[in-house]
């Protein structure tokens, strides 16, 4: 096995991160969660000024509540 070593680009991470393109894909996982979760969610995209980002919401009281009884956003994610 050989030894490979990198270094990667700040700049160029940076870059990606503040993409369209990472905007473009991450809103496309958002979507699904989304879709996911049922009614009640809603999502919105942002740029915190370092990178792009997609937050998914219970928006109604009821949502909030379905959230809090069935974690459902954590299961629309995948992770329950």
């Amino acid at each position: 096995m050989s030894n490979i070593e990198f270094k990667l680009n700040g700049a160029g991470v940076r870059a990606l991160l503040q993409s369209s393109a990472m905007l473009s894909e991450i809103s496309k996982y958002g979507n699904r969660v989304l879709s996911r979760a049922g009614d009640g969610y809603e999502m919105d995209t942002g740029d915190t000024g370092q990178r792009v980002k997609v937050r998914i919401r219970a928006a109604t009281f009821r949502a909030r509540l379905d959230n809090a009884r069935s974690n459902t956003l954590l299961k629309a994610l995948g992770g329950g």
